[in-house]
């Protein structure tokens, strides 16, 4: 592909009436009428649905002025951060009663000179994202005007060849958007499966005649060690503590990005000896407490030894009772994540505390039949690692040279 032989120009004059806004969106007049295309929908993939499209009363007087037609191009004018600004969209439905509103910007591309899909794919490229931010001026929100679209500066193979590029892309864009649908397929198969197995709804044949007996999840410790522990004071762990090297001290980091390895916060062996009560090692469940509550970290055995800071508690259940990966998956179900949460206290932002949490139910199930649950889920997830690897290796970007 010899770039040296595309032409160049601006978007401006690849349009074929110039750019556009589009109409007023008054709350009043929602709900009937035309359908609208709004801000929400240019994120859409792989390009704008019309069954999502919300209904605007638009007068039949202004309907000629803002109707989209298929293969326009659509910008959002505004983002609250610099990397959403003019996130771009295309339409391709053959349609006469769709318009779209006033924080869009529309181009419609002069189809003798480009092919919209190939100006679409051009518009999302790295290049053209530079040029964006480029453009955009920030006060409250980042705002992007007509000119600031305008002005990119596209380059432009022969029409055969811009159709054949579009056509590639669109073939991976096909792609994606499966892989991303059988992902989303196999989640809500992984949470129906969870509301039935882990709350006794469905029982495997070789169980149906055991006892489905729910206990007290504070109930789950060893004579050495208590089931549920929280993590210490925070006047016993102030930065001071802290040290480059020694124990690690797990967070609300590792919890939410659901990796052990990142962070590099440790204390020293002394005061390590001082938190023992709160180590943590290897098949411990660290449950984090304050903001986005009741995310779970299952510890690995390659992790790194250490104590939980004041924001997280540790579940430390009787191996002889509990398969620390089936209790995993029974605190990551829905009905438990909302049970968390509406224990929860209020004010700025959630707080769980270490009593409430011990009070949550726990079937006691054997542990084959624990076992067996988790090979389930293990499966499925397994699955999902898969299409998401896949996912990602398939996930492109358009890049372009400039001349």
């Amino acid at each position: 592909m010899d770039y040296r032989k595309w032409e160049k120009t601006n978007l401006l004059n690849l349009s074929s009436n110039g750019l556009m806004n589009g109409a007023f969106n008054n709350p009043k007049l929602v709900g009937s009428g035309y359908k609208l295309i709004n801000v929400v929908n240019l994120y859409s993939k792989p390009c704008i649905k019309i069954a999502e499209l919300e209904l605007l009363n638009l007068p039949n007087s202004e309907y000629e002025k803002y109707k989209a037609e298929k293969y326009d191009v659509f910008f959002t004018r505004s983002s609250l951060k610099l990397e959403g600004i003019a996130h771009c969209n295309i339409f391709l439905e053959d349609r006469e009663d769709v318009i779209f509103e006033c924080h869009i910007i529309r181009v419609r591309p002069d189809r003798n000179k480009i092919d919209p899909r190939y100006l679409h794919y051009y518009c999302i490229s790295a290049n053209a994202r530079r040029h964006f931010m480029r453009c955009a001026k920030t006060t409250t929100m980042t705002t992007i005007d007509q000119e600031g679209i305008g002005s990119l500066s596209v380059l432009i193979p022969s029409l055969p060849e811009q159709q054949k590029i579009a056509e590639v892309l669109g073939t991976w864009d096909e792609a994606i958007d499966l892989l991303e649908k059988l992902i989303t397929a196999k989640h809500k198969l992984k949470q129906g499966l969870m509301q039935q197995l882990l709350t006794g709804k469905k029982r495997f044949k070789d169980f149906e005649d055991c006892e489905w007996e729910l206990q007290i999840l504070g109930n789950f410790g060893t004579n050495n060690c208590p089931a549920i522990k929280a993590g210490p004071f925070g006047s016993s762990l102030k930065k001071e503590f802290y040290t480059t090297q020694g124990y690690k001290i797990y967070g609300q980091e590792q919890v939410i990005a659901n990796n052990p390895f990142i962070g590099n916060y440790y204390i020293d062996e002394k005061k390590f000896n001082q938190l023992k009560s709160c180590e943590v090692l290897a098949g411990d469940i660290l449950v984090s407490l304050v903001g986005t509550i009741g995310r779970v970290l299952l510890v690995p055995s390659e992790a790194e030894p250490g104590v939980i800071n004041p924001r997280l508690l540790r579940i430390r259940a009787d191996k002889q009772k509990v398969v620390p990966m089936f209790l995993k998956y029974f605190l990551e179900s829905e009905a438990n994540i909302k049970i968390m949460s509406d224990l929860s206290q209020g004010g700025t932002m959630g707080v769980l505390n270490a009593k409430s949490f011990k009070s949550l139910s726990f079937p006691l199930l054997s542990i084959n039949e624990q076992e067996k649950i988790v090979s389930i889920f293990s499966c499925i997830d397994k699955e999902i690692l898969i299409l998401d690897k896949q996912l990602i290796n398939s996930t492109w970007q358009v890049t372009s040279e400039e001349k």
